[in-house]
């Protein structure tokens, strides 16, 4: 016998072993013909399908809802993907993500960007939650997945930029015993560790309980930087009833780097020329250091109706603490002495905290004979944010130049931090309320409608400096259309409109605060699956806009004493995206995707002009056949076109500094000694490309990774 049930348009199974008997109708005796063994499973999680890709995704509409159906751009990096590739943080998954750009400006600060504009919407398992500073270093062992939604999503994450939102889907407990192991190490002693032990509670699993630790040690291709990173993840999943289950987590991150860059090294001598310093070289001093903790405490309350409906509880806080003290050269080196013309230091601290309520019920109904769905829900969150520090040291106290910047170790004694002052203070209090619902409507069989919205009701009160904050917002109404035609089983059109703002702390030169930025994504495209829906294709136009973005008022200040801005509208890009991701054939994964864009601001001027405009991103893996089967090959390159801005050279004025288009190739290798054990090897950056990972910026500059390698030992049982 064969039992499936049907929730929220998701097919649950179990393992069924039934035999198959034939009568033979002269002798009437019985005989058995053989036996079949069926598994249906769920999207629930990627790791079980060594795949790349998922067969649903609620993070663009919180529907369930193929990739296929989905009128928006959706990547999906899968567990097999990520362990393949060996992306172990949050950094290196969204690096080789389709569209997605890094701008880094040292080693601790890093803003990812789509489309021309920076994303700040992060999500937990949906829930989404405020900009997670430390969004770069996440590990990603606690992680089955991440989903990205590039363009404005408003509908699922409230307030942010019409960017993308970043969906972070936690592993969960499974109700057999199992645990895996790995170790690697590679290049400049980097030493990493992470155990994964997933145990049943009870003998019939249906309380569970899953504990995933990870410890890395690692130096750099950079002088005297040293990083130590730290975290653990524990879950317990209960079945209270077969309609209902409870999950409890804890996920805790330490992170804590030592010689750290706070920019980078200078980009120009007194005599205009540029410098030209080994990858090597590094400005920072030896106590340099930026301390980060993350904790995030969760609760999940699932409950399935028997009439196709459930409603589902998410509760989520978030405690962040940062600690820094950095120091950095400034200005242009002396041709003749090799002394820096000027230094600066700072120090501070921040605490900030996060907590999330969110409500939801989904399922289907009947309307002029045909089946929809629908999602109603709503969510409260309040963010609270404090920080104080000394500002920039120069202006305080007296700081000694380098003297001989090119044999320079980082030996700068440390300042006095104190004597300065931890002055400047800023704080935020920020509450979020909202009501959403997204209803997907068969108007035929093949035309499909997705509509719905979400009501914002904001406020934030706090201070800046010696600027007060204090502003609300209630009843914003974002919403959010789509519509799908299915040209036949492989191939779907689409179209859709999706809208997002964000509150903005900046006052015009009367005193008042400018209003909420407002953006909008129109899309329109192509999709299609293959080989029974293991590979996805999209195909994508698109624009998005930004009113009301803040722009400097020339010299006016605002009556407190602040800058004065002006609020523009105008702001847009438009582009492509090509994306292709799951598996060509058996044991062939592959990820591809081209995006390219061109932003201009309310001007016509190039936006962002230190964000390339065309990335291609490529990575595949083919597990050979016959006798090799134990080995698995793979490789991917990483191209960005043309990236400049301008910088101030201390002998011709503004000038034009970047870095030109190139490409990062990378290979693995796996060999399975036993089905249960395996050893790895990636190489990155395989032809040793320099090149820059940042420039211009304060006039300085840094160089990007060399050629690096990690080897890993993965063990399961």
């Amino acid at each position: 016998m064969i039992m499936f049930r049907m929730i929220n348009g998701v097919v649950i199974g179990s393992l069924v072993t039934t035999q198959i008997y034939a009568q033979n109708q002269s002798e009437n005796e019985v005989a058995v013909l053989s036996t079949i063994s069926l598994t249906a499973t769920s999207n629930d999680s990627s790791e079980q399908t060594q795949s790349y890709t998922v067969e649903k995704s609620k993070s663009a509409s919180r529907l369930s809802l193929s990739l296929k159906e989905t009128p928006q751009s959706v990547n999906v990096i899968t567990h097999q993907r990520i362990k393949d590739q060996q992306l172990n943080s949050a950094q290196e998954v969204l690096e080789n993500t389709t569209g997605i750009s890094t701008y880094t400006y040292d080693t601790t600060r890093n803003s990812f960007y789509s489309r021309g504009f920076q994303i700040d919407s992060f999500q937990y398992d949906g829930i989404p939650t405020s900009y997670v500073n430390g969004a770069s270093y996440l590990d990603t062992a606690f992680y089955d997945r991440f989903e990205i939604v590039r363009g404005a999503t408003g509908l699922t994450s409230g307030s942010g930029n019409p960017a993308a939102s970043v969906n972070l889907i936690r592993k969960k407990p499974q109700k057999e015993f199992s645990t895996n192991l790995n170790l690697s190490a590679g290049s400049w002693d980097n030493y990493r560790a992470v155990a994964d032990v997933s145990l049943p509670i009870t003998s019939d699993g249906t309380i569970r309980s899953r504990i995933v630790g990870t410890y890395t040690d690692k130096k750099s291709f950079l002088d005297h930087l040293e990083d130590q990173r730290k975290g653990i993840y524990a879950t317990v999943e209960s079945d209270l009833s077969d309609q209902t289950t409870l999950s409890l987590g804890i996920e805790y991150q330490d992170i804590t780097p030592n010689g750290v860059l706070w920019g980078g090294l200078p980009l120009f001598y007194s005599d205009g020329s540029k410098t030209n310093f080994d990858r090597s070289k590094s400005s920072a001093a030896k106590w340099s250091h930026w301390d980060y903790a993350f904790t995030n405490t969760f609760l999940t309350l699932d409950h399935k109706f028997e009439n196709d409906w459930s409603m589902k509880l998410n509760y989520t806080h978030g405690d962040e603490r940062a600690n820094y003290e950095l120091f950095s050269p400034f200005g242009s080196l002396d041709r003749t002495t090799d002394a820096t013309s000027g230094s600066n230091a700072i120090a501070g601290f921040a605490h900030n905290t996060n907590d999330n309520i969110d409500i939801s019920t989904t399922g289907l109904f009947q309307l002029f004979g045909r089946e929809h769905e629908l999602v109603v829900g709503g969510t409260w969150s309040q963010r609270k944010e404090r920080s104080r520090g000394t500002g920039w040291l120069s202006s305080k106290i007296s700081m000694s130049n380098i003297e001989n910047f090119t044999n320079y170790n980082g030996d700068y004694i440390r300042p006095d931090f104190n004597a300065a002052k931890f002055d400047s203070l800023s704080s935020a209090d920020i509450k979020q309320s909202s009501l959403y619902a997204t209803g997907r409507f068969q108007i035929t069989d093949d035309l499909k409608l997705i509509a719905g919205g979400r009501v914002n009701n904001y406020q934030q009160e706090g201070v800046s400096g010696i600027t007060p904050i204090n502003f609300s917002k209630n009843g914003k109404f974002t919403p959010y259309l789509g519509l799908t035609y299915n040209i036949n089983d492989t191939y779907t059109t689409y179209i859709s409109y999706s809208e997002i703002f964000k509150p903005q702390n900046y006052y015009d030169k009367n005193g008042n605060l400018l209003k909420p930025t407002q953006g909008s994504t129109q899309e329109v495209g192509i999709k299609a699956s293959y080989f029974d829906d293991k590979l996805n294709l999209a195909v994508s136009a698109y624009k998005n806009s930004l009113d009301h973005v803040a722009e400097r008022d020339g010299s006016n200040y605002t009556p407190t004493g602040a800058s004065a801005y002006n609020s523009v509208d105008g702001t847009e890009s438009k582009g492509i995206d090509i994306d292709i991701q799951g598996e060509i054939r058996p044991n062939w994964n592959i990820y591809t995707g081209i995006s390219s864009f061109a932003a201009e601001n309310q001007n016509g001027g190039r936006l962002n002009s230190y964000l390339p405009r065309t990335t291609a991103r490529l990575f595949t893996s083919y597990r050979l056949p016959g006798q090799y089967d134990a080995i698995t090959v793979g490789g991917g390159i990483n191209w960005q076109s043309r990236i400049y801005t301008t910088a101030t050279n201390p002998v011709y004025g503004s000038v034009e500094v970047g870095q030109k288009s190139y490409a990062l190739v990378s290979i693995m290798g796996r060999y399975d000694i036993n089905p249960n054990t395996n050893v790895a090897l990636n190489i990155k950056n395989i032809f040793d490309e320099k090149y820059y990972q940042m420039i211009g910026f304060y006039n300085q500059y840094n160089y990007g990774e060399p050629r690096s390698a990690i080897l890993s030992f993965n063990y399961k049982f």
